[in-house]
């Protein structure tokens, strides 16, 4: 069902960060649903709201994607 929670979501952004080495979650299974929810933002020709970050890493939130996800944070909320 994530697909239909991150379609309800568009046109607003939306950063995932999906670790390729993670053992919770599987990446390719972001991957999977990203590209089920990418109609829905190109819909609403707002593609590049919805991102999807692999860092080469366990389950972590890395300083570059961390610094990444904030900017957008503060993109947004200005």
């Amino acid at each position: 069902d994530f697909h239909e929670v991150l379609a309800l979501i568009a046109p607003r952004l939306c950063f995932i960060n999906a670790p390729l080495g993670d053992t919770n979650f599987k990446w390719r299974s972001v991957d999977k649903v990203g590209a089920a929810v990418w109609p829905v933002y190109r819909l609403y020709g707002c593609e590049e709201n919805l991102q999807i970050a692999h860092p080469d890493c366990g389950h972590s939130f890395p300083a570059e994607i961390r610094e990444r996800a904030y900017h957008l944070l503060d993109t947004v909320l200005k």
